[in-house]
C-alpha cells in the first residue's frame, strides 16, 4: 500500500511515494532529490528513506554543498539523520576553493563539517598535487590530514611523509613523523616541523638535516627559506663537507645555499679527518665556511679565540683564514704556534701546506722563533720577518731566513754535544740552518755584530732577548678537540 508521509529531514523531490511493509515505512524519491542539513544541501537523482532508522540511500549525481564553499560529488550516497554522517562513493570529488580532492569514497559529517576518505586520495591545489592512502578534511578549520605514503608534488619540490597536515587557507604543510623534501638541489629530512608551500619558508625540528651538493647540515632545529636559500640552525649543529672531509660542530649557525656559505657559532669545533699525519682540529667562537663546487673555491674563516692542533704543529691566534684550493693558512692577532721543540710567534703569519704537510711559514712583524735546547737554555731568533722552512714529511724546522732588525742567541756544542758557549748576534739579515732540531749553522749579512760568551759568563739577562717569552702551558692539547657528540643518524635512520 502506498501513502504520502511528512519528511523529518525536509526531503524534496519531483516525485515521492511511500511504501509501508509491516511496521516499516520507506520513502521513494525521484528527480531533483534534495534536503538541507546544518548549512549543507544534499542532492541526488534518486533516493529511498527509512523513516524508522533515519537512513537514506541516494543514487546518481550525488552532491553535497555548503555555505562555506565545500562541494562534494559522487555516484552513491548513504546518510543517517541521527548521526548526520554521509558516505559518498564512486568517483568522489571534493572542491573547496582552489583545492580539489578525488578519492573512491568519503565519509562526511554534515554537522561537524569533517570528512574522512580511504582507498587512496589525490588532491590538486594550485601547482601542487598531494596523494595518500587515507586522510581527513575539516572544512571549518580548512585543514587536511593525511596518513600513509603521503606525497606532495610541486614543480619546484617533492615532499614524502608518513603523516602530514595541510592548511588550505595558509598553504602550510605540517609534519609529525619522518619527512623527506627534495627540490633538485637539496634534500631535507625531519621528524617534525612545517613548510609554507607558496613562499618556501620552513621550520624543521626533531632530527632535521639538509643535504646540498656534498654538504650535510644537521641540527636540533633548522629554518629555511626556499626563495633566498637562507636558513638558521639551533642546537647540536653538525656540518659535514664530504668533498673535503671536514666536520663542523656548534650550538647555532646560519647557512646560505645560494652563496655556498655556512656559519657555525657558539663553541664551534672543526675536524678534518685524515691519516695520522694530516688530521686538523680547530676551535673558535665562529667559523665561516664556503665551498663553491662550481668555482672550486673553498675557504674557511675562524674568528676569535682560535685554537688549532695538527700532528705537525698546534697554536692559537685571534683569527685565521684557510684557502683550501692553494693550501694556505693565514693567522692574525698575535698568533703563537708550537711544534715539539719550538715556539713561533709574530703579529701575523702565513703558512703553506703541501700534501697536507707543513712546508713554509712566513712570520710578519715582531717575529720570533724560540727553540728549547735544554731545561733552561733557549735558542732565539727575532726579526721584522722570518721565513721558516720545514723538512718534507716531517715537523722539523730546517731553515729560518730572518729579514730586518735581526737578533739571535744560539749555542755552540762540542763534539760530544755538550754546550760550551753561547753567541748573541745581530745583523740586517740572517739565515739559520737546523739539524736534528738544533742550530747547526748561521749566516749573517749586512754588518753583523756579535759576542761569544763562555757558559759561565752567560748570565740570565744576557740569555734572553727583549721580546722573549716561553709558555708551553698555553699549547693546545688533543683532548681540547674531542667531538661533543657522535656523527648523527641521517636519512632513513631518522625514522622513529
Amino acid at each position: 500500500m502506498m501513502q504520502s508521509s511528512a519528511q523529518p529531514i525536509g526531503l524534496r523531490a519531483d516525485k515521492m511515494k511511500g511504501v509501508k511493509t509491516g511496521d516499516k515505512t520507506l520513502q521513494y524519491l525521484e528527480g531533483n532529490v534534495s534536503f538541507d542539513q546544518n548549512g549543507s544541501t544534499v542532492t541526488c537523482d534518486k533516493a529511498e528513506y527509512d523513516n524508522e532508522t533515519k537512513d537514506l540511500l541516494g543514487r546518481g549525481n550525488v552532491r553535497i554543498y555548503s555555505t562555506d564553499g565545500v562541494n562534494i560529488t559522487g555516484s552513491t550516497l548513504t546518510f543517517n539523520d541521527l548521526t548526520k554522517v554521509a558516505r559518498v562513493s564512486g568517483n568522489v570529488n571534493l572542491v573547496d576553493g582552489s583545492m580539489n580532492l578525488t578519492t573512491p569514497f568519503i565519509v562526511y559529517n554534515t554537522e561537524s563539517k569533517v570528512g574522512f576518505y580511504g582507498g587512496g586520495g589525490r588532491i590538486i591545489d594550485g601547482k601542487q598535487t598531494l596523494t595518500s592512502k587515507t586522510g581527513s578534511y575539516n572544512s571549518g578549520a580548512k585543514t587536511l590530514y593525511f596518513k600513509g605514503d603521503v606525497v606532495l608534488q610541486h614543480p619546484d619540490y617533492t615532499v614524502r611523509a608518513d603523516t602530514l597536515q595541510y592548511k588550505t587557507n595558509t598553504k602550510t604543510a605540517y609534519f609529525y613523523k619522518f619527512t623527506e623534501i627534495t627540490d633538485g638541489k637539496a634534500k631535507i629530512f625531519c621528524n617534525d616541523g612545517w613548510y609554507q608551500t607558496e613562499n618556501g619558508e620552513a621550520y624543521f625540528t626533531n632530527g632535521a638535516a639538509i643535504y646540498s651538493q656534498g654538504q650535510i647540515i644537521k641540527s636540533d632545529t633548522l629554518t629555511f627559506d626556499r626563495e633566498t636559500g637562507e636558513g638558521y640552525a639551533f642546537g647540536h649543529m653538525w656540518v659535514k663537507d664530504t668533498s673535503e672531509g671536514i666536520i663542523l660542530f656548534g650550538n647555532k649557525g646560519y647557512y646560505n645555499q645560494k652563496k655556498k656559505i655556512t656559519k657555525i657559532m657558539d663553541d664551534a669545533l672543526l675536524h678534518r679527518m685524515g691519516d695520522k699525519k694530516d688530521s686538523l682540529f680547530m676551535r673558535a667562537d665562529t667559523f665561516l665556511y664556503s665551498n663553491d663546487t662550481l668555482t672550486k673555491r673553498r675557504k674557511l674563516l675562524a674568528l676569535h679565540a682560535v685554537r688549532i692542533w695538527q700532528p705537525q704543529f698546534s697554536g692559537f691566534c685571534d683569527s685565521l683564514k684557510y684557502n683550501m684550493e692553494d693550501s694556505v693558512i693565514r693567522f692574525f692577532g698575535s698568533p703563537v704556534l708550537y711544534n715539539e721543540t719550538a715556539q713561533l710567534s709574530a703579529d701575523s703569519m702565513r703558512m703553506k701546506m703541501q700534501n697536507n704537510q707543513l712546508k713554509t711559514m712566513w712570520m710578519y712583524q715582531n717575529a720570533m722563533n724560540v727553540l728549547k735546547e735544554d731545561s733552561n737554555k733557549f735558542s732565539q731568533i727575532v726579526g721584522n720577518t722570518i721565513i721558516n722552512y720545514f723538512e718534507d714529511g716531517s715537523k722539523d724546522l730546517t731553515l729560518s731566513h730572518v729579514i730586518g732588525n735581526c737578533e739571535s742567541i744560539y749555542f755552540i756544542r762540542e763534539k760530544d754535544s755538550v754546550i760550551s758557549s753561547a753567541n748573541r748576534v745581530s745583523s740586517s739579515e740572517m739565515k739559520i740552518f737546523m739539524r736534528e732540531r738544533k742550530v747547526a749553522t748561521i749566516k749573517m749579512y749586512g754588518k753583523p755584530d756579535g759576542n761569544l760568551f763562555p757558559m759561565d759568563q752567560f748570565s740570565l739577562d744576557r740569555s734572553r732577548l727583549s721580546t722573549f717569552f716561553w709558555k708551553p702551558e698555553d699549547k693546545p692539547r688533543p683532548i681540547e678537540f674531542v667531538a661533543p657528540y657522535l656523527e648523527p643518524n641521517i636519512g632513513l635512520r631518522l625514522r622513529q
